[in-house]
């Protein structure tokens, strides 16, 4: 009974050492999102072009009033 219940014990253990290299990978290999700007609105005028709230709402510091009025965060494409 005793050589029974080290095996289960080693098992159960082996998966959940198993299962949290999977989790870390599949965290370590996924692509993030774009961030959303703090600020959802900025004047509208029919291009792409800085504007320095945004661009503070963002990581880096990097990012531009699109098209639209909606702050985006990176560099202008």
């Amino acid at each position: 009974m005793h050589g029974s219940t080290t095996y289960l014990r080693r098992g159960l253990l082996g998966l959940v050492f198993a299962g949290s290299l999977g989790f870390g990978a599949t965290q370590a290999l996924a692509t993030p999102g774009q961030p959303a700007a703090a600020m959802a609105a900025c004047p509208d005028m029919g291009y792409d072009y800085y504007y320095a709230s945004c661009a503070n709402a963002c990581p880096r510091r990097q990012g531009y009033c699109a098209a639209g009025g909606i702050c985006r965060c990176g560099q202008i494409p």
